[in-house]
């Protein structure tokens, strides 16, 4: 079985603070999105976490953060690339990308089953496909004032890994909906105020309400494994449904018209000049 120091990635700085709960720093090269490599990393660090045994049968946490001091959490999805996948009309390998992104959302929603909690912890802005890989985490705590935005449909296609479905499930269809197709950027506090957030916190101070919860879980574990798995029962996911949100997010990013490729270029150079 592999140890901690055996984690060596290009794209993640891996601790474990307390016993059992591991902590990704994302450390993203270049833009700071889900590129394919950020992804392969991110895979091999939750498959890492979820083979390791259960220490005085205490749960493991999943936990994974922006860089710190960068004001960033996760830009989302790899714009470059779908551009240069849509003018090769390269099917297979958006819906590769599209599933790759699912996987990692559904074993996050399936981990409760086999004794692990994943957590997010928000500590930057987080944009489309950043903020949507939170959603299925069990425990997500913010940092106030940060800026979330889901900017899809105001480039021509839709968040396609699961904002839909795990949106629903903590705050309703209504309000999802709303916040999808409005196109604005929300503060995390706003958002902790519709209940998409479980934690708001002062900005730093997401790592240390991280060990307080471990502290407050262990000891009633089985009550808050249980309660989620309730939840997960009364709000299911499936795995079938994801896979079909992606097949419609290939089509719909494919029939993208020549005005929307020239502002997703442009939404591209700003993010380079502002956050690289």
């Amino acid at each position: 079985m592999r140890k901690i120091s055996d984690l060596k990635y290009q794209q993640l700085e891996i601790r474990e603070p307390m016993e059992n709960v591991f902590v990704g720093e994302m450390k993203i090269n270049g833009r700071k999105s889900f590129n394919l490599n950020f992804i392969n990393d991110l895979t091999d660090f939750f498959m890492f976490v979820y083979e390791q045994k259960n220490i005085d049968n205490k749960n493991r946490f999943f936990v994974f953060k922006g860089e710190e001091g960068s004001g960033i959490f996760n830009l989302g999805g790899d714009l470059k690339l779908f551009l240069e996948l849509v003018e090769k009309k390269d099917i297979l390998k958006l819906q590769m990308y599209g599933r790759q992104c699912v996987d990692l959302i559904y074993k996050s929603i399936q981990a409760k089953n086999s004794g692990m909690t994943t957590v997010a912890l928000i500590n930057g802005h987080a944009k489309g496909g950043g903020f949507e890989s939170t959603l299925a985490c069990d425990i997500i705590i913010a940092e106030k004032d940060y800026k979330i935005d889901l900017p899809e449909i105001a480039l021509g296609f839709f968040p396609g890994m699961g904002a839909f479905e795990l949106l629903t499930k903590r705050i309703g269809i209504v309000e999802a909906k709303k916040f999808i197709f409005s196109g604005k950027s929300k503060y995390t506090n706003e958002l902790y105020e519709l209940g998409v957030f479980d934690y708001l916190v002062e900005r730093g101070k997401s790592e240390e309400e991280l060990l307080n919860i471990v502290k407050k879980e262990r000891a009633s574990q089985t009550t808050y494994n249980s309660v989620r798995k309730i939840c997960d029962r009364l709000n299911p996911v499936f795995y079938h449904d994801l896979i079909d949100t992606v097949d419609l997010w290939v089509d719909s990013i494919l029939d993208i018209s020549e005005e929307n490729k020239s502002r997703i270029n442009r939404v591209i150079e700003t993010i380079d000049k502002r956050y690289k």
